[in-house]
């Protein structure tokens, strides 16, 4: 239940327009979540949410970022599995192809 209140709010953090240490504090609030969880289903509801998360942060113009954004995906892919390449990381190499 708390995912309900804090997908929406990480995504407003996550506004490009917010300063680049706002945004970093965002990416690795949710890498605190994702390390916390339990069970993958818990992110099953709030999959769009997180698949916007990372494509937006996976290719921030902001090395920083991109780099904690590269950290959490890592912990989101070790505990998702094969589903979190395929829904994130594979429409990025269509899109950049």
């Amino acid at each position: 239940r708390s995912l309900n209140v804090l997908m929406p709010e990480l995504e407003r953090a996550l506004d490009p327009e917010k300063d680049i240490d706002h945004r970093r504090g965002a990416i690795e609030a949710l890498g605190v979540i994702i390390g916390a969880v339990m069970s993958s289903e818990v992110f099953e509801p709030h999959s769009r949410s997180i698949v916007r998360i990372f494509n937006n942060t996976l290719c921030d113009p902001d090395a920083r970022l991109r780099q904690s954004a590269g950290e959490t995906f890592s912990m989101y892919a070790n505990k998702i599995g094969l589903s979190a390449l395929e829904e994130i990381v594979d429409p990025l190499f269509r899109d950049y192809s």
